[in-house]
């Protein structure tokens, strides 16, 4: 946990004028400096830097904060580490509460910098790649794309390219990178050959794996390449339409988004995003001006996307093909939307229509409209259901309940309320029937653990609001809020009470937290035991919630990526803090402590 002292001298220190300018293209005017704003589209500048208050603010969409802020909207980088490396720029020493021993740092520098040593080769193989298509080799892509009505500024925009079947063309652009075979092949860009390696063949003898395939580089929100999408221009038997990169230690599939750097700019402005399926839909969504668009990666998208998304922007539009396995797709992410606290609106293509041939054929004011008329996904998915059981009461009870196991992901407890309505209508069934259907599914989805013996020093009858408020309170340990500049902007959503400054968490919330974050699936017995009712910071029930989600599912949580999601920096200080508590290394102990803890949890509560 970086010490709050530290973040505020970053913050004085850092010099946002150098931190903007190489991302923006700035221009002094009087004390200030201008220039066309990163956040939104425009043609006259009104985004100012100013030396003297060091922060940025743009009067054209409120845009405001100072240099780590920027750091993270526009580098892409997460609050830690944009923290860590204006530092190092600026010279300032973090104090840090938890200290990693001297091999735990070392191993992390490695880790960094062989990350960093890697997006830097993907870069060049990426440059490679765009001067090959628009090379005397590359024009059966060009003529593909031309078919396809993406310009070259299109195909630059997403910097689309062309791997060649000359393995010799190849070999030289490594040997003048500088680029080693093993690193190619972890990567993916080359497959290992079949019958072994051979040092008089060109590459040793393995062989291209994109080979006379258009190539769409995956780039992320800090504009680093990370891997690539590759789509077939000629059809041949047993060959895959598109093949991705594998996993690597900078790639990860279902955590990417196609065109999630393209459209973070337009996205944030209009704070609307469109998601697709395919990445060449994307562009052609681009070419026709839509620039807030990005596709899934995959059939249906995944936690971490969704939660990528409202990174971006939280008004989401799903645009389905026109087919069957395009709905099947839309409605499979639909828990995933709402677990990320999403309700994303929905448009179906007309029957063999993708976006990119339906623009072609219609035109952008068609598609615009249809975008406009959206309906919410959720309503769909009810429809959905229904129409595949028979329309009496077995076969409604039977939609009820597929719809249930959906609908059990929604937090929002008013929306809750208006789809029970809804569904009233649609199923013909009553409202407590509807809300029993919801408590079954949900039953159905706690991971089913013998329950832990719990304290027997006050049972839940005699905790009376008198008999708690004469219980002594425990000392109040204030956590102050870091104060950067940054809070400050306008899309700032706070969620929890502020005070002078001040925050009050019980000390021992902290340690639960913390227990949690090493250990999720204690997240489930947290539930269970209705902790959460206890919370009065809803980002913090919301934090939990994901963390009980994916330990139901038997995932890993990447705590960090979840973190960097959330719009309330407030609770994402203090959940930082309880991430950096010491480490306990008894799971057994943990669930013991668990119970006492509620307990003090409940009494703080109630006693407020």
């Amino acid at each position: 946990m970086i010490d709050e002292n530290s973040i505020r001298e970053v913050s004085q220190r850092s010099n946002c004028v150098t931190v903007v300018g190489r991302f923006v293209e700035l221009k002094k005017a009087g004390t200030l400096f201008k220039g066309l704003c990163p956040f939104h589209e425009e043609r006259t500048p009104s985004f100012t830097v100013s030396p003297l208050r060091n922060t940025y603010h743009c009067f054209g969409c409120g845009a405001h904060g100072d240099s780590i802020r920027f750091l993270m909207e526009v580098g892409g980088r997460q609050f830690p580490e944009a923290v860590r490396e204006l530092a190092d720029e600026f010279g300032v020493v973090l104090n840090e509460t938890r200290s990693l021993s001297p091999q735990q740092v070392a191993k992390v520098k490695r880790a960094k910098a062989q990350n960093q040593r890697l997006y830097e080769l993907l870069d060049k193989v990426s440059s490679f790649f765009t001067e090959s298509l628009f090379s005397v080799s590359g024009r059966l892509a060009q003529k593909y794309l031309e078919r396809r009505g993406i310009s070259p500024t299109g195909a630059r925009a997403f910097r689309l390219g062309y791997c060649p079947s000359d393995v010799e063309v190849f070999r030289r652009f490594i040997d003048e990178a500088g680029i080693e075979l093993s690193d190619l092949i972890h990567l993916g860009v080359l497959s290992e050959p079949r019958d072994g390696y051979q040092s008089g063949k060109p590459l040793n003898g393995a062989y291209l794996r994109f080979r006379d395939r258009l190539v769409c580089p995956i780039v992320d929100l800090k504009d680093q390449v990370t891997g690539f999408s590759c789509r077939l221009l000629q059809d041949q038997r047993k060959a895959a339409k598109y093949v991705n990169s594998p996993e690597s230690s900078v790639f990860v599939k279902g955590e990417q988004l196609y065109g999630a750097s393209t459209a973070k700019k337009s996205a944030r402005s209009t704070e609307k995003i469109i998601i697709c399926e395919g990445n060449l839909d994307v562009v052609a969504l681009w070419e026709f001006g839509f620039r807030n668009s990005v596709a899934a990666m995959g059939t249906a998208i995944t936690d971490h996307q969704a939660l990528l998304l409202r990174r971006l922007a939280k008004d989401v539009t799903v645009v389905m093909d026109g087919d069957a396995a395009g709905r099947k797709a839309a409605f499979k992410g639909l828990p995933c939307f709402l677990r990320a606290g999403l309700q994303p609106r929905a448009v179906m293509m007309p029957d063999d229509h993708d976006p990119d041939s339906y623009l072609r054929s219609a035109g952008a004011d068609a598609f615009a409209a249809r975008i406009g008329e959206a309906t919410p996904l959720i309503e769909l998915f009810f429809d959905e259901c229904i129409s595949r059981f028979p329309n009496d009461e077995p076969g409604r009870l039977q939609a009820m309940r597929a719809i249930a196991v959906v609908m059990i992901e929604l937090d929002d407890e008013l929306a809750k309320r208006l789809y029970i309505q809804r569904l009233e209508q649609k199923l013909q069934l009553s409202s407590d029937l509807i809300e029993h259907a919801l408590k079954e599914s949900e039953a159905k989805q706690r991971v089913q653990e013998p329950p832990e013996p719990r304290r027997e020093n006050i049972t839940r009858p005699e905790r009376s609001r008198a008999a708690i408020q004469s219980i002594p309170r425990p000392p109040q340990e204030p956590y102050e809020i870091p104060v950067f500049t940054g809070l400050d902007a306008p899309n700032f959503e706070p969620m929890i009470d502020v005070s002078e400054g001040q925050i009050y968490f019980p000390p021992f919330l902290a340690q639960i937290i913390g227990f949690i974050v090493q250990f999720p699936a204690v997240s489930v017995d947290f539930f269970e035991r209705e902790g959460h009712k206890f919370l009065t910071q809803s980002a913090l029930v919301g934090f939990l919630g994901v963390l009980r989600q994916n330990a139901a599912d038997g995932k890993t949580p990447n705590v960090d990526r979840i973190l960097s999601s959330m719009t309330c920096s407030q609770t994402v200080s203090f959940l930082r803090m309880c991430q950096a508590q010491e480490p306990s290394t008894d799971l057994d102990a943990v669930r013991s402590e668990l119970p006492r803890l509620i307990d003090r949890l409940e009494l703080d509560f109630l006693r407020n």
